[in-house]
């Protein structure tokens, strides 16, 4: 039995095409767990920033969404859907819409998200100054910056990291306190 062995950007493509969808679940879920905290709280955030916080949210794993299949298509062309090698012109386009989509656009919904939330959980008295300064400057990198560097997506989850954190010690301080 002969068996077929993939090239490196077929399987890393290939882990991408599973991993950004779980990525973009973990997010949502997060997402939604942070507005239920959010609506629990005693000060309710303005309006404008729930909103923009919710649409933030959602943009960014649509376009996160978006681009990775715009990444993907030339191989699942070939490899899934059978199909002859697509123009390496068409591909290149593909490509670069792909890292567009993502490094320009779904960056920008996420540094949106991180610098409402920030000011919402800020304005709501749970996350202390050092924390939101923290937090500010990573938005702020997210908003502003225009990189194709993989590592400065790994911004977001840090700054989730952070929130989770900051809600973590937010809550133990709540059970702690006397009613």
């Amino acid at each position: 039995m002969k068996t077929r062995s993939l090239p490196v950007n077929t399987l890393v493509t290939a882990v991408a095409i599973y991993l950004v969808p779980l990525a973009g679940i973990a997010f949502l879920w997060f997402a939604v767990a942070l507005r239920s905290v959010l609506d629990a709280l005693e000060s309710h955030p303005p309006a404008i920033a729930h909103g923009l916080n919710l649409l933030s949210g959602v943009l960014f794993v649509a376009l996160l969404f978006a681009g990775t299949a715009a990444l993907a298509t030339p191989v699942l062309l070939t490899t899934i859907g059978g199909g002859a090698p697509l123009d390496p012109e068409i591909a290149r386009g593909l490509s670069a819409l792909g890292y567009g989509l993502v490094f320009l656009f779904s960056v920008r919904g996420a540094g949106m998200f991180a610098l409402t939330t920030t000011t919402m959980l800020r304005g709501a008295g749970v996350m202390p100054r050092g924390a939101a300064v923290v937090s500010y400057l990573m938005a702020t990198w997210l908003l502003l910056t225009a990189t194709d560097y993989p590592a400065s997506l790994l911004v977001l989850p840090a700054w989730v990291l952070l929130v989770a954190v900051v809600l973590l010690r937010h809550d133990r301080r709540q059970r702690r306190a006397p009613t």
